[in-house]
C-alpha cells in the first residue's frame, strides 16, 4: 500500500534512518566540496518527488544521458548530477516496492544474457592489457547501465509508464534536433566542414545522429492516432529529429533511419517491392537534402578519409582478436591498443573502433560476444512480438509497435558507431525488456481465465 502523506513516511523506521543518514550524509559532504549542500537540496526534492513518481527519477535521469547538461554547463560538473539522480532514482523505486510491498522480478528474456553482458566485461577489465583504467571506467560508466536497465524493467511497469518515458525521449531528441538545426542555420555546423554535432558525448555528428534514431519510429506511428493539439506537437518533434538527422550528414545515421523507415512501411504495405522502392527513394532524397557530398572527408573518387579509417580501425579490431580471441583487449581498451594492431593506417594514435560488432570482439572477445549478441537476438525477438501489424489506434499502442523498427535503426547505425557500451542500446533493450514483462501477467491471467 502507497504512503499517503508525512506521518506514514516517517513513521517507518528505515525511511526515518535513511533521512538520518542522508542529513549527516549531506553535512559531510558539505565539509568536503562546496557546492555538496546544494546538490542535497537539489536531491531532496528530487527524491521528495520521486517517493510519489518515481518514474519522474527515471526520466530525469534519461534526460541527463541524452541532454548532457554538464557538457553544455561545466559548472554544474561538481553536483555530479547523474550519480544523485540515479541514485534517488533507485532509492525511490526500492521505497516504492517495499511501500507497497511488491517483491516480484519482472521477466524478461534478455535479463540472464544481461547478467552475462556484465560479468564477461568485468572479467574483461580484469584480465585486459590496462585493469585499472577498465575498472575505473566500469565504475563510472557501466554500473549506470546496469542501473538504467534494473530501473527501466522495475519501473516501467504499465503502458502509462512506458508512453511517459517514451514522451520524455521524444522531448529531449527534439531538443537535440533543434540544437543541431540551430547549428547549421547559424552557419556554427562545422565539423568536416558542414556537419552539426553537439559537444563532450554527442559531439560525433555520427553519435548524436544515432541518438536521434530513438523517436522517429513512435512519432510516424503516433502521428496518426493522435488528435488536435498532440498530433500538431508530434509533427513539430519529428521534423526537428529528421531536421536535425539531416544537420549531421551522418551515412550511419540514415542508413539506420532507413531501416528504422522499411520496418515501419513493411507493417503497412504487403509488398517488399513497394517498400523497398519507397524506402529508397525517401533515403535518396535525404541524402542529398543532407549534402553528404558536400563534407570535405568525403571523395568522389575511391575510399574517402572517413571511410578508410573505418576500414583501418576494423582491421586492427581484428588483430586484436586474434591476438587475445577469449576475454580480448579490455573493456575499453580498443583507442589504447590501436596504434599497436593498426598497420598504415591513414591516422595514427588512439582511435575508436568505429563498429559495435568491431569493438565488442576486440575487447571483450568471444566470451563476451556471445551473451552480447544473445542480449541483442533475444531482444529482436521480443520486439517481434510486440510489433503487431495492426494495434489499437492509440497513442500508447505505437510505444510497443515502434521498438522493434527503432532497435533495428539503432543497431543498423551502430555498425559504423562504437556503441557497445553506450546507452542508446541499453535503453532500447531495457524498454523492450519492460513492455515483455508487463505482457507475462497479461498471458497468466489470459490462461487462467480460459482454464
Amino acid at each position: 500500500m502507497r504512503a499517503s502523506g508525512w506521518p506514514d513516511l516517517f513513521s517507518h523506521p528505515g525511511l526515518a534512518g535513511a533521512v538520518v543518514l542522508g542529513v549527516a550524509g549531506g553535512l559531510l559532504a558539505g565539509v568536503v566540496h562546496p557546492l555538496a549542500p546544494i546538490a542535497l537540496v537539489l536531491g531532496g526534492a528530487v527524491v521528495l518527488y520521486g517517493l510519489l513518481r518515481p518514474i519522474g527519477l527515471l526520466i530525469a535521469f534519461l534526460g541527463i544521458l541524452f541532454l548532457r547538461p554538464t557538457d553544455f554547463f561545466p559548472a554544474l560538473a561538481p553536483l555530479m548530477l547523474g550519480k544523485l539522480v540515479v541514485a534517488g532514482a533507485l532509492g525511490a523505486m526500492v521505497l516504492d516496492r517495499a511501500l507497497r510491498r511488491e517483491v516480484r522480478w519482472p521477466k524478461a528474456a534478455a535479463t540472464p544474457w544481461m547478467a552475462g553482458v556484465v560479468a564477461t566485461v568485468l572479467l574483461s577489465s580484469l584480465r585486459g592489457s590496462d585493469p585499472g583504467a577498465s575498472l575505473a571506467t566500469f565504475n563510472e560508466v557501466f554500473v549506470k547501465i546496469i542501473l538504467l536497465y534494473g530501473l527501466l524493467l522495475f519501473l516501467v511497469n504499465t503502458p502509462a509508464r512506458a508512453l511517459a518515458v517514451q514522451g520524455g525521449i521524444v522531448a529531449f531528441t527534439s531538443v537535440l534536433g533543434l540544437y543541431a538545426i540551430q547549428l547549421k542555420l547559424t552557419g556554427q555546423a562545422n565539423i568536416e566542414g558542414s556537419r552539426a554535432g553537439a559537444i563532450g558525448l554527442l559531439g560525433d555528428p555520427n553519435d548524436l545522429a544515432l541518438s536521434l534514431l530513438m523517436s522517429p519510429a513512435f512519432l510516424i506511428m503516433a502521428w496518426p492516432r493522435a488528435r488536435g493539439l498532440g498530433r500538431l506537437a508530434i509533427g513539430l518533434a519529428l521534423i526537428a529529429v529528421v531536421g536535425g538527422l539531416i544537420a549531421t550528414q551522418s551515412r550511419g545515421g540514415l542508413l539506420g533511419f532507413a531501416a528504422m523507415g522499411y520496418m515501419v512501411v513493411r507493417a503497412r504495405l504487403r509488398s517488399r517491392v513497394a517498400t523497398f522502392a519507397l524506402v529508397g527513394a525517401g533515403l535518396l532524397g535525404l541524402v542529398l537534402v543532407a549534402g553528404v557530398a558536400s563534407r570535405q572527408t568525403v571523395s568522389t573518387s575511391g575510399i574517402d578519409e572517413s571511410a578508410q579509417g573505418r576500414l583501418d580501425a576494423w582491421y586492427a579490431g581484428y588483430r586484436m582478436f586474434r591476438a587475445r580471441p577469449i576475454t580480448g583487449v579490455g573493456y575499453e581498451r580498443f583507442p589504447d591498443n590501436y596504434p599497436v594492431f593498426a598497420l598504415n593506417p591513414v591516422e595514427w594514435g588512439p582511435k575508436a573502433a568505429h563498429s559495435t560488432w568491431v569493438k565488442a570482439l576486440a575487447e571483450v572477445g568471444l566470451l563476451g560476444l556471445i551473451p552480447f549478441l544473445a542480449m541483442v537476438a533475444v531482444t529482436l525477438r521480443s520486439a517481434w512480438a510486440l510489433h503487431p501489424r495492426r494495434g489499437p489506434p492509440t497513442v500508447a499502442a505505437a510505444v510497443p509497435e515502434s521498438l522493434l523498427p527503432m532497435l533495428t535503426g539503432l543497431l543498423v547505425s551502430a555498425s559504423f558507431l562504437s556503441q557497445t557500451w553506450n546507452w542508446f542500446i541499453y535503453i532500447a533493450v531495457g524498454l523492450v525488456a519492460a513492455l515483455e514483462a508487463q505482457a507475462v501477467p497479461a498471458a497468466s491471467e489470459l490462461e487462467v481465465d480460459e482454464r
